[in-house]
């Protein structure tokens, strides 16, 4: 029925909607990049490397000073 489809629409655009990056960076969480691509493990860095960090307000400019790979 229509009520149905209408429910399942909602329920998805819900999902979509707190999986959006824009929602992710409004919880707190920042997102470093590197030459334009995400920043997904040390290794891919250098110190003084530098960095766009996106977060919800904006963006910060920084230069890595140091690289902590984790332990295995």
């Amino acid at each position: 029925t229509l009520v149905r489809r209408r429910a399942r629409l909602e329920t998805g655009t819900g999902r979509l909607a707190a999986l959006s990056p824009v929602a992710v960076l409004e919880r707190g969480y920042a997102v470093a990049l590197h030459e334009g691509r995400a920043v997904r493990d040390p290794a891919q860095l250098s110190a003084g490397a530098v960095l766009t960090v996106q977060v919800h307000g904006g963006e910060i400019d920084a230069a890595v000073t140091e690289l902590r790979p984790k332990a295995p």
